[in-house]
């Protein structure tokens, strides 16, 4: 893919030198786009977990799926996508959710919009710890963009992400419709797990912790 070929060359990722499977759990908004995004990069390797069925309103903002695959699973639909673009073979798909004790490896990237699923991804990954070298989690709510990364052996992360980061959902804002079909943020939050990856695959340190209000133009990384 020329695509690959040209950031190769600018030294920022060589696909054949990734050694991790990446889980990308959630297939909304934000899963959708990242899919798209580290496909189109040259991740061939890839699970995607989703057993939702697609909908029509889905497709306003989720850029792999068409009309014809409303009422498919999310997940069959994405590896069509990856079938149209010429290269399936490494596409493994999970018409499931994750689960506590579901045995994850490779790189977790958790693109969910509920809290309670974030914390059952949570467990799977603290269980399987010694085999995820990254875990990434991805939050949106109208413009505002939060992507958590870090490693789950550092149990020091693990403290701070139960502690500050975890909560029950009755905290979450419900949404203006219109706020809830915003495409910016979740395309935000996908360039932001690129850069982190790329960074990652060149021994160079993640950004914990990305933050952004894009209406506002304000960012936070550390």
């Amino acid at each position: 893919m020329k695509e690959v070929i040209q950031v190769a060359e600018q030294g920022m990722f060589e696909p054949q030198n990734w050694a991790w499977p990446i889980n990308i759990v959630g297939l909304g908004a934000i899963g959708s786009q990242v899919f798209f995004d580290l496909y189109k990069l040259g991740f061939s390797e890839i699970h995607i977990w989703d057993k939702d069925l697609l909908e029509e309103r889905n497709l306003k903002r989720q850029k792999v799926y068409r009309r014809v695959d409303v009422g498919k699973p999310k997940s069959e639909a994405a590896k069509l996508f990856a079938r149209r673009q010429g290269c399936e073979s490494k596409i493994h798909v999970h018409k499931a959710y994750v689960q506590e004790d579901t045995g994850l490896s490779g790189v977790v990237i958790s693109g969910v919009d509920s809290m309670a699923g974030r914390q059952v991804i949570w467990e799977a990954v603290k269980r399987n710890f010694h085999r995820i070298p990254l875990f990434i989690d991805c939050r949106i709510g109208g413009d505002f963009v939060q992507v958590l990364s870090f490693t789950p052996a550092d149990v020091q992360f693990w403290v701070n992400y139960e502690l500050r980061k975890l909560f029950g959902d009755d905290h979450k804002a419900e949404l203006p419709c219109w706020e809830s079909e915003l495409s910016a943020p979740a395309a935000f939050a996908a360039a932001v797990v690129v850069a982190n990856l790329t960074r990652f695959a060149r021994n160079k340190p993640v950004k914990n912790n990305v933050s952004a209000h894009l209406g506002e133009l304000t960012f936070t990384v550390n």
